[in-house]
């Protein structure tokens, strides 16, 4: 299944995000009160019980690095994970509502863990969400290669993509903690959950053995290399 070209629904889905994303943000760079609306907080979240926040906090960035620090790899991610992975009756358009259900837990479970007047902002969580999902969903799918082999890859990959090289003072690492473990643990679920329609995919090539080989293998195991 992951041989497969993406679908276009992947880039068209992904690059509406940006869109909103960078709309969002443009205003907000106009209009700072805008950030004041938008951003999620404990106190504004669960205190004041104002939970939109959860989702606009997704579109809102602080600046144009942050945007695009966040657009490239929400780009990627958002074609190979909405192009690839929307094979069923859940469909891509289902895909996105349960990317951005793990977009809202990771800044839920983020902010329970910063004091309530911090702020946080951005997509970097559903960012690591979908990088979670996709890896784990290739950890147990893309069966061309043996389990040890694509461990490697998942984390060799991983590393070099998603770990900084350098720490910022006003970078949550903490969400994308929390969004790339949830991502896992929903696709590994969903990996479970469509285990039969995945698996379906999947096409064996029958392979007509030589029968020199056959017969000179035969003779080693029997005699012992006559060569």
């Amino acid at each position: 299944m992951m041989s497969k070209k993406p679908s276009i629904e992947g880039l068209w889905y992904g690059g509406l995000i940006l869109l909103l994303s960078s709309l969002l943000s443009l205003q907000a760079w106009q209009n700072p009160a805008l950030f004041d609306w938008a951003a999620s907080s404990g106190e504004a979240v669960f205190a004041q019980k104002e939970y939109y926040r959860l989702l606009t906090a997704i579109f809102l960035h602080g600046d144009l690095g942050h945007l695009l620090s966040n657009a490239y790899m929400l780009l990627v991610l958002s074609i190979f994970f909405y192009g690839t992975l929307g094979f069923n009756r859940v469909g891509t358009f289902g895909l996105v509502l349960l990317s951005f259900a793990g977009g809202l837990l990771t800044q839920v479970l983020t902010l329970m863990s910063y004091p309530p007047q911090v702020r946080l902002l951005g997509a970097s969580g559903l960012v690591y969400f979908l990088a979670g999902f996709w890896f784990f969903s290739y950890l147990m799918i893309d069966r061309r290669r043996r389990i040890l082999a694509r461990s490697l890859r998942v984390v060799g990959v991983s590393l070099m993509i998603l770990f900084p090289t350098t720490f910022e003072e006003n970078v949550s690492y903490l969400a994308h903690f929390h969004g790339f473990w949830l991502g896992g643990v929903f696709g590994l679920s969903y990996f479970f959950l469509f285990r039969r329609q995945i698996r379906s995919y999947e096409e064996y090539q029958m392979v007509e053995p030589d029968f020199g080989e056959v017969l000179e293998s035969a003779i080693e195991n029997q005699f012992g290399d006559l060569k």
